[in-house]
């Protein structure tokens, strides 16, 4: 499998201080300036969409192997950049700033790692 469209994101059942856990493990190791007030990702502003910014960032810095996504099986990779996934068509009238990128997580349809079909959650 190609790995350079392969990203790291946080599972969507996982618990608010395991999200924490993983924010403050992996930014200690990157720098998490993108989900502070005034970072490209900071919007939207919830834990799993941060979480899934900053383990993508460790994700990428680490290697892009399976194991640095696991964060005690918190993390799934996908092949679909969750940054721009169906977002314009679930928010149509929301405005980036000019040069800035938005990570979200959308649930909707997501390839996983060595499936050959799309993923419903």
């Amino acid at each position: 499998m190609n790995l350079q469209g392969v990203w790291c994101i946080a599972r969507p059942s996982t618990s608010d201080q395991a999200l924490t856990d993983n924010i403050n493990y992996a930014c200690g190791i990157v720098n998490c300036s993108l989900i502070q007030p005034g970072g490209s990702c900071f919007y939207p502003t919830s834990l799993m969409n941060h979480a899934s910014v900053v383990m993508n960032l460790y994700y990428q810095k680490a290697g892009r192997h399976y194991w640095n996504c696991d964060f005690k099986n918190s993390g799934l990779t996908v092949v679909t950049d969750p940054s721009i996934v169906l977002y314009s068509l679930l928010y149509p009238f929301f405005r980036l700033r000019p040069g800035s990128r938005l990570f979200v997580v959308t649930w909707d349809f997501l390839m996983l790692e060595g499936e050959g079909s799309g993923f419903f959650f």
